[in-house]
């Protein structure tokens, strides 16, 4: 029975329209839980006339599960007068919404009226496990050669009680497995006279369980149906087949699901479950459903322009180990306004070294540009600073470390810009961090002569030997020149140690310092030294070895014309002594 809202009929449901008013039924959400309730209780309870018609109602309503069991009627004349025309409506209806037992029925109605596409329909309600398609799905198998998904869905009708398939399993196993045969058999019991034969010749036999039956080609076929499903125009068949091959691994299906879902294939584009899909699948490890998502937040056609969004899936595609990845990454970075073109660079390398001939073409592109600009810039030098310093600068933000040594160049010199030894400084310390040879003795000769960074005699001194070592002339001049600087530094602190002890009455101590200096070649030190010798202060008198001490300050280009340094070292041996006598008495 139904009701009508408009005119308050109250009857036998006929169609979509009133009876009484035409006007069409109209049922909400709690209308149909309703109706589903009462179809299940019609057919728990054995009211089958009442079951069919609140199943027609509910097949009107659109619920496909509804539509096949009406359809089965119509077609069997179960409950309601046959009608074939109707139920393969219904059936077709079921059928095209993915639902099993319209497949199956719709599918069986058409191989009956010997339409090939019968069988597509079969195998598709045997993929979704619907006990009555295994039979013929098994049938159509053999009939084409394909013998063990034949058997496989064979046994799949035997696990589910099929006495028919048990016993066509039992003579298939008889002579590759008696056991299994025998096990069978047992299940096709009782058996026809046809198979009285067989189970003689098994009489002895103890069955044995076969294990669960495994579909050996499950993959394929849904391929293939999932082929036919497309050349026949069933979306949502599709898309379930789709579903199938993307649960089962399959790449490329599972990025083209997230692609169906943002394309509104089956109506409206639904760009949230399409991310979700793309991301859940992604997370798997598959790196194209991140390129997909990616290509998608950059192209804005389904899903709002996002080049965070795309540099994030881009990223999750590289840590999979993408190259396509790699290079979407490198474009990116050298499009934007505001390009970073090393990176970019790092990019297309890491492609290339994934094997990318896109990644090498693109990483080649680059090298040639700036180094074409660099040589562009040293050509200008001479002449024209501005422009030397803007291809050197052009040549430098694409990461190339000669150019950046130059520009730290201009930048320390000014050439072509305001003087900036800080920026020099910087420019060196970036092309040092490419290892590039002039890079590591100008930073080198910055540490140690203190441009744009205090000075750090040991950083020096590391950088400097590194550059000599790969053979720049120029660093072994300043290394020498710095290790001459500490050797002097060295002298006039042994020298100046050696008078501090003077000056203190500590006159062995003063003597060897002094001897130290003299002896690393601080004339000075050699002339006092001589003093030492004529006055004896710290050992004996020695006027000869004095002299001759004098004469070799001499020959080093120290001389002591007026005695003044005598004279401090006498004063200093005078107050000594009177120290020492003022302390006797």
């Amino acid at each position: 029975m139904i009701l009508c809202k408009e005119c308050g009929y109250e009857g036998v449901y006929e169609g979509r329209l009133c009876p009484q008013c035409r006007a069409a039924f109209s049922l909400s959400a709690d209308d149909i839980a309703k109706i589903e309730e009462d179809y299940r209780l019609a057919l728990s309870d054995g009211a089958y006339e009442s079951a069919a018609e609140l199943a027609h109602i509910l097949a009107d309503a659109g619920k496909p599960a509804a539509a096949a069991a009406y359809g089965r009627m119509l077609y069997e004349g179960d409950g309601v007068v046959e009608n074939v025309r109707a139920a393969m409506e219904y059936l077709s209806f079921s059928a095209k919404e993915g639902d099993a037992l319209g497949a199956f029925f719709y599918g069986k109605a058409l191989s009956e009226r010997g339409d090939a596409a019968g069988d597509f329909f079969l195998l598709y309600a045997a993929l979704l496990g619907h006990g009555q398609a295994y039979v013929p799905a098994a049938e159509i198998f053999f009939s084409i050669g394909r013998e063990s998904d034949g058997a496989a869905y064979l046994a799949l009708a035997a696990k589910e009680g099929d006495r028919t398939a048990a016993l066509s399993l039992a003579r298939r196993m008889e002579k590759k497995d008696p056991a299994i045969a025998k096990w069978y058999l047992s299940a096709a019991a009782p058996l026809p006279p046809h198979a009285w034969p067989l189970s003689l010749r098994l009489r002895r036999i103890e069955p044995k369980e076969p294990p669960l039956p495994a579909l050996p080609h499950v993959g394929a076929l849904i391929a293939e149906l999932r082929v036919e499903a497309e050349k026949r125009g069933l979306k949502k068949l599709y898309l379930n087949l789709t579903q199938m091959l993307a649960t089962r691994g399959d790449k490329a299906a599972q990025c083209r699901l997230g692609a169906l879902y943002l394309e509104g294939y089956l109506g409206a584009s639904d760009p949230k479950r399409a991310r979700e899909v793309l991301l859940y699948y992604g997370k798997g490890g598959n790196a194209d459903a991140y390129l997909f998502l990616g290509d998608a937040y950059l192209s804005g056609e389904h899903l709002p322009v996002s080049r965070a969004g795309a540099i994030e899936c881009f990223h999750a595609a590289k840590a999979l180990g993408s190259a396509a990845a790699c290079v979407r990454l490198g474009d990116m970075y050298t499009a934007e306004e505001s390009p970073n073109v090393p990176y970019a660079y790092l990019m297309y390398k890491e492609a290339l070294a994934l094997g990318s001939r896109e990644g090498a073409d693109k990483a080649r592109a680059i090298e040639e540009k700036r180094e074409s600009l660099y040589m562009q810039g040293k050509a200008y030098l001479p002449n024209d600073g501005e422009d030397a310093y803007r291809s050197f600068a052009l040549s430098a933000s694409m990461g190339y470390a000669p150019a950046a040594v130059a520009l730290g160049f201009c930048y320390e010199e000014g050439l072509g810009v305001a003087m900036d030894r800080r920026r020099a400084f910087l420019w060196y310390e970036r092309a040092a961090k490419e290892q590039e040879t002039m890079a590591l003795y100008r930073l080198g000769r910055a540490y140690f002569y203190g441009i744009g960074i205090n000075r750090n005699f040991a950083e020096a001194h590391k950088l400097l030997r590194r550059a000599a070592a790969q053979g720049i002339e120029d660093a072994r001049k300043d290394l020498f020149e710095m290790l001459e600087r500490r050797r002097k530094k060295m002298l006039r602190s042994l020298y100046s140690l050696g008078m501090r002890l003077l000056y203190q009455g500590k006159y062995e101590a003063a003597r060897s310092m002094i001897e130290r200096a003299s002896a690393l070649g601080l004339p000075r030190a050699t002339y006092v030294l001589g003093c030492f010798y004529e006055f004896g202060v710290g050992g004996a008198v020695m006027r000869d070895l004095a002299f001759a001490t004098y004469h070799e300050a001499q020959a080093q280009g120290f001389a002591d014309t007026r005695a003044r340094y005598k004279s401090v070292i006498l004063k200093m041996l005078h107050l000594k002594n009177q120290k020492s006598e003022a302390a006797a008495r």
